[in-house]
């Protein structure tokens, strides 16, 4: 898994949770509700909650996608201030 943290917020490649059967997603760090952006396949997912809603503060699941590799799957989102 590969973080880097720009002004835009936390970068994360989640590519490793794709296995072919979840749909359901977990940030590394927590997020502040409403500032994560999904990148599937490089593409940026529409706003949320389009393809995908947010479940916790690190997790999400995408609607209706069930992603199998070679998917790949990159977030930014702000994190929440600990």
């Amino acid at each position: 898994m590969t973080i880097r943290v720009t002004s835009e917020g936390v970068h994360e490649d989640l590519t490793s949770q794709i296995d072919g059967q979840q749909t359901t997603f977990t940030t590394t760090y927590k997020y502040i509700s409403g500032t994560l952006r999904v990148r599937l396949n490089g593409v940026e997912q529409g706003p949320l909650p389009g393809s995908c809603a947010e479940v916790t503060e690190t997790t999400f699941i995408f609607i209706p996608y069930v992603l199998r590799p070679p998917d790949t799957l990159f977030v930014v989102y702000s994190p929440k201030p600990v």
